[in-house]
């Protein structure tokens, strides 16, 4: 358990150099930085998954009637960036996160691969992909 905390924290030190103040989510599968709110209202914060592959930070806006997705970043767990996306008035679901996620990974796979002239079957790197997203670890 110790390894596994002083890992978190490794990684959390890579993607919020400034030492963000963190809670963890009431399902225990995401880290939460502290929000701030807008003069127009809207509250922004940012919600941090990890697998064993990756670690997944969402840019969230929570405004007057809807949840927002606003951006996307992928990290190696040495803090490296591996693909990034924003949005405009993308309404919050936990599928359009790991759709979203699915895609930005399988892309970045592919083009490497591409670029390196390993031929890959994108379906199934799609597949393999998916499932590894869908096991996000459990921080409690």
């Amino acid at each position: 358990m110790t390894t596994q905390l002083t890992s978190v924290s490794n990684i959390l030190q890579l993607v919020f150099p400034s030492g963000a103040r963190l809670t963890l989510s009431s399902d225990g599968k995401k880290l939460l930085t502290e929000g701030y709110t807008s003069i127009a209202g809207n509250t922004y914060f940012n919600a941090i998954s990890l697998t064993d592959d990756f670690v997944v930070k969402e840019n969230v806006g929570v405004g007057w009637l809807h949840t927002f997705l606003n951006g996307l970043q992928i990290y190696t767990h040495d803090g490296k960036l591996v693909a990034e996306r924003d949005f405009q008035c993308f309404i919050y679901s936990e599928e359009r996160v790991l759709k979203e996620v699915t895609d930005m990974l399988t892309e970045a796979i592919v083009k490497a691969a591409q670029r390196q002239g390993i031929p890959l079957n994108q379906t199934q790197v799609r597949n393999e992909v998916f499932h590894r997203v869908r096991k996000v670890k459990r921080l409690r």
